[in-house]
């Protein structure tokens, strides 16, 4: 599949991360401050490519405050 996905971490209406766009398989670990944060949002959006069909999955997200 050449679909691919950008996940965002998105505080209070302001971008905190934006992920390269990322292909099946493919992992990322990040860390985000977010410990003023009152309105957390994990988004992702296609990022480019045939998405028909495709997911994208945040696994395991944690917060740590």
């Amino acid at each position: 599949s050449t679909a691919s996905a950008v996940f965002i971490i998105r505080g209070d209406g302001k971008e905190l991360f934006r992920s390269a766009p990322l292909r099946a398989g493919v992992r990322e670990s990040l860390s985000v401050d977010v410990s003023d944060v009152k309105d957390l949002e994990l988004l992702t959006e296609g990022g480019g490519g045939d998405s028909n069909g495709s997911w994208a999955i945040w696994a395991d997200p944690k917060i740590r405050r």
